[in-house]
């Protein structure tokens, strides 16, 4: 029931005697223990679920809805006597509103990179990082829902940066934040896109 709204930020309601259509653009929020039991992964108490068990778990959540989700993270335990140091409310906060100037300069009107299309981020995205990202896409089964989503979390990630163009590093991060961890890198952009090519050509053969 999710998909569509997620999707085409509508939401259709039909009865008997009509059929009405509401705008529903939201921010959709959700969370999942990581197995049945809610321990795997954990340093502090030992799961007992078996394999199985966590694959049909995960399986709740289907592909479809994965795919429109924007970032997909995996959360650690984090104890509250630890401190850390991180920017503050007013810091964050006007990151934020120099990121939405960029992008109402960009668009030319009250618009998030959420909603933009491939042509207007292929104009802040050089053909050397696309090939990068494509490649990566072979090699991991990515859909173009998903790459798409990694453009514009980029897009937003070098906004909050006041790059103007999208960096490698902000690609590098869009893709950690789809849960996509792989050895490949944009170090080594020759190689992964021959490996990619040769793995195609022999599974074509």
């Amino acid at each position: 029931m999710l998909r569509q709204p997620l999707e085409n930020e509508k939401v259709t309601i039909s009865r008997v005697h009509s059929t009405v259509t509401y705008p529903a653009k939201f921010i959709f929020l959700a969370a999942i223990n990581p197995c049945p039991c809610g321990y795997l992964g954990s340093d502090r108490h030992y799961c007992n679920c078996s394999e199985k068990q966590i694959k049909n778990y995960k399986t709740r959540i289907s592909g479809p809805i994965l795919d429109r989700m924007d970032i997909l993270l995996t959360l650690n335990p984090v104890s509250l006597n630890t401190s850390t140091v991180s920017d503050s409310s007013d810091t964050v906060r006007k990151r934020i509103e120099k990121a939405r100037e960029l992008q109402y300069e960009r668009y030319g009107k009250e618009r998030c990179n959420g909603s933009a299309s491939m042509e207007e981020l292929t104009n802040s995205i050089s053909s050397t990082q696309l090939d990068t990202l494509q490649a990566i896409s072979i090699k991991l089964g990515l859909s173009n829902r998903v790459q798409m989503k990694i453009l514009r979390l980029a897009r937003t990630i070098s906004d909050l940066a006041a790059e103007k163009n999208i960096t490698d590093e902000a690609l590098e991060e869009a893709m950690s934040l789809r849960k996509i961890t792989t050895h490949l890198t944009f170090t080594k952009i020759p190689s992964m896109i021959g490996e990619s090519c040769h793995k195609q050509q022999k599974d074509n053969q």
